[in-house]
């Protein structure tokens, strides 16, 4: 970010139109045309066991490491907040909250201990 704030944009060179206009074409239709002719008849096993335990998309590479983050917990029959719901709630009620709510100090208070950003806790306590 602070490399971004002290880059003077204007000596960037500029866009290559007729380039863009291929990469897109790549993408729009070269790539479709050769996923149409890959087979789809994977008659080979699937490789199971060690490092590919957690592997849980069988049908495309970009699965790799898929459920992290934002897509933690898909596939899963449970709700993923409920694997830690309770620390959470414990430490709600660490905050001595008032009818199920606690002030925006409070909050804050708690919020600064997670080392985010000004701006993302900034977001959360916007959306509170």
């Amino acid at each position: 970010k602070d490399k971004l704030e002290q880059a003077d944009f204007q000596k960037f060179p500029p866009l290559k139109e007729k380039l863009i206009a291929q990469v897109n074409h790549m993408l729009d239709k070269d790539i479709a045309d050769l996923m149409a002719i890959v087979p789809t008849d994977f008659s080979e096993p699937v490789i199971r066991g060690g490092a590919f335990d957690d592997v849980k998309d069988m049908t495309s590479p970009f699965g790799f490491e898929k459920c992290e983050g934002i897509d933690l917990g898909a596939g899963e029959p449970d709700w993923i907040v409920t694997k830690e719901r309770a620390k959470w709630d414990d430490i709600f009620q660490s905050l001595n909250p008032t009818k199920g709510k606690i002030t925006g100090s409070v909050a804050k208070k708690e919020m600064v201990k997670s080392r985010l950003p000004k701006s993302s806790l900034g977001q959360g306590l916007e959306t509170g």
